[in-house]
């Protein structure tokens, strides 16, 4: 008679063999009393030896199911977070052409033709405007070039920059701006 055999799977799975399945009949006698033979005890046990490793590996079976599901499910999810995280990489990285072309390279230009304006002869006046222009566009500049950086730093953590101001001087220079 053919034997299952038993093995332990908890150090992985059971390698994939042809699958046959049996039917086991018992048809027991009407009489409440029966002697059992040694030959047919032996038989019973090998059944019910025979019924434990069907049960064992129905039970490996099933744990092997829901873990490939719960693999499935994780690689999902997976999935949608690396496409996720290649959308923020695209949308940075539009986000930096739209602010050196759209905005860093006029930026520049205004730049360089106000530098031509301020020595060109123009009254008290006029050089004051042309020094405030130079002066705001600056800080826009410094401005644009900042958030550019920020958007290129990968890691997420911002390091804030320490420097001395005059905080004084910053005040009036301000003052001076929005007066004009």
């Amino acid at each position: 008679m053919p034997m299952l055999q038993g093995f332990n799977f908890k150090g992985g799975t059971p390698e994939l063999v042809e699958t046959s399945y049996a039917i086991l009949i018992l048809v027991l006698p009407s009489t409440n009393s029966r002697n059992w033979s040694y030959p047919e005890m032996e038989i019973i046990e090998v059944v019910a030896d025979q019924v434990a490793v069907a049960l064992s590996h129905a039970a490996v079976l099933e744990e092997s199911q829901r873990m490939r599901e719960k693999l499935s499910q994780q690689n999902q999810v997976l999935q949608q977070e690396r496409q996720n995280a290649m959308m923020a990489n695209q949308a940075r990285n539009s986000f930096q052409k739209v602010m050196s072309h759209g905005m860093k390279r006029p930026m520049h230009s205004i730049l360089g033709l106000l530098s031509v304006f301020q020595d060109e002869n123009m009254n008290f006046k006029q050089k004051t405007i042309v020094d405030t222009l130079v002066k705001t566009s600056s800080v826009l500049s410094t401005l644009i070039n900042d958030v550019m950086e920020i958007s290129a730093k990968d890691n997420g953590m911002n390091a804030v920059l320490q420097k001395p101001v005059l905080l004084q001087a910053m005040a009036v220079e301000l003052q001076r701006i929005l007066r004009r």
